[in-house]
């Protein structure tokens, strides 16, 4: 322990031996504050002791017991409390010492990556192909696992004494803490030129990530414009849908509810101080760990009813109600999408 927070813990709990001591006095000094009782009156003595007599007396007697004071109570209640106040200040204080200085932060740009929408065969036979893409998300959030930063401030921990930080789930990439953020309204579009604007400029501590979130919202007006199509919705996608000779194309149309958080995206990157690359937030169509695709159960041929070659799944309609259903339960997975670091 370093010279300094050994002085400043000696001196905590000097000050605390002073305060319980000054406290022991003035309970001393109240303890042995006694009240007087009063002088009992006087026996009488009667000859003739009749029922009635040795009633008054015991009646007499009770009385005076209940003038009777007793002496104060001790104060070892705040004493206790006092003592606990000063050892969880030097407990706060000795943490401070040991706690590292906050990371170093790096500013990353993100972008959208379309390196993994590959065409896929989906479990019931067709070969699905993506040719658009978009999503409205907001507040991109990057995680360390639970212990990462644990340490970077004294209310941490004290507070993780106490309540057990949350670790990140093996294989799961959930969990852990925030350290790095890029907040705001964005749309990411995949399928466009390689000059594209990015998202944004992410700020992040260094350190090892292992996660990432953020949450599914609505295209705004305000950003698009009134002729956009992904305007008051989450996302947009079509491409086209081919098994044996007959090929259909399909476009779905996805609202997520509300505040709707994808939690646990896999972002595996130890950040230096000196990294400047770049973060590419990537749309899978296939999950990478269990091998299923993003269009699975979805019957591009049942779908379109009335033959012409052409599907559109969307909200509120009674006919695509499964698909739509089915397709949205794994669009809002964190199996289909990842961030990675690329310098």
């Amino acid at each position: 322990m370093p010279i300094a927070c050994l002085c400043k813990l000696i001196a905590l709990m000097s000050r605390a031996g002073l305060i319980m001591r000054s406290t022991s006095a003035m309970n001393r000094q109240v303890d042995h504050r006694e009240l007087r009782c009063p002088s009992p009156p006087p026996p009488v003595f009667l000859e003739r002791r009749s029922m009635m007599d040795r009633t008054n007396r015991i009646s007499s007697s009770a009385s005076l017991e209940r003038h009777v004071t007793l002496p104060v109570p001790s104060h070892a209640p705040r004493t206790s409390l006092l003592r606990l106040i000063a050892l969880l200040g030097c407990a706060i204080s000795f943490a401070a010492c040991d706690a590292p200085d906050e990371a170093p932060r790096v500013a990353l740009r993100v972008e959208a990556d379309d390196s993994a929408l590959e065409p896929v065969t989906n479990d019931l036979g067709f070969e699905i192909e993506l040719t658009t893409a978009r999503i409205a998300v907001d507040d991109i959030k990057f995680t360390v696992a639970g212990e990462e930063h644990a340490s970077s401030s004294v209310w941490r921990v004290f507070s993780d004494a106490v309540i057990p930080t949350a670790h990140a789930h093996p294989g799961h990439h959930q969990g852990g803490e925030v350290t790095g953020e890029l907040l705001g309204e964005f749309v990411a579009e995949w399928f466009v030129s390689a000059d594209a604007d990015p998202l944004g400029e992410a700020t992040l501590l260094t350190g090892t990530y292992s996660g990432a979130n953020f949450t599914f919202g609505r295209g705004s007006l305000e950003r698009l414009g009134g002729s956009d199509p992904l305007v008051g919705h989450t996302a947009i996608l079509s491409g086209t849908a081919t098994r044996t000779d007959q090929v259909v194309s399909f476009t779905i149309v996805i609202d997520s509810p509300e505040d709707r958080e994808l939690v646990g995206a896999p972002f595996q990157a130890t950040l230096g101080a000196d990294a400047s690359g770049t973060l590419k937030l990537r749309l899978h169509t296939r999950d990478e760990f269990e091998g299923d695709t993003l269009f699975d159960a979805l019957d591009f041929m049942a779908l379109d009813h009335d033959g012409d070659g052409a599907v559109v799944i969307e909200p509120g309609v009674a006919e695509v109600e499964d698909a739509y259903n089915t397709f949205r339960r794994g669009f809002q997975s964190h199996d289909f999408y990842s961030i990675t670091y690329e310098e």
